[in-house]
């Protein structure tokens, strides 16, 4: 997924900023860097510019980060309650 676009104030650069689900960020974005020269042809063909930004890929890890630390926070939370509730003592062990 295009998480975010950054387009210079001169219009002759653009980063674009890709999500991969699951592993094969890197291959991913090799793969769009070999084709970028196609898609910029193709967004010169849509976009009527003047000129069409050359296009840099780069992987965005933000979303998966994200979802690491939410999983992380859950755990916490759930060992705490479960201390809490006197299932387990304070070093861990039931």
């Amino acid at each position: 997924s295009v998480v975010e676009v950054q387009v210079a104030p001169d219009l002759k650069t653009c980063k674009v900023y890709v999500s991969v689900l699951g592993d094969g960020g890197e291959e991913t974005i090799e793969g769009l860097k070999y084709a970028a020269g196609y898609i910029r042809h193709e967004l010169a063909r849509e976009v009527n510019l003047r000129n069409t930004p050359e296009l840099s890929f780069h992987l965005d890890t933000s979303i998966s980060y994200g979802v690491d630390m939410t999983k992380k926070i859950e755990e916490v939370i759930k060992a705490d309650e479960m201390a809490q509730s006197g299932r387990i003592d304070e070093n861990g062990e039931e």
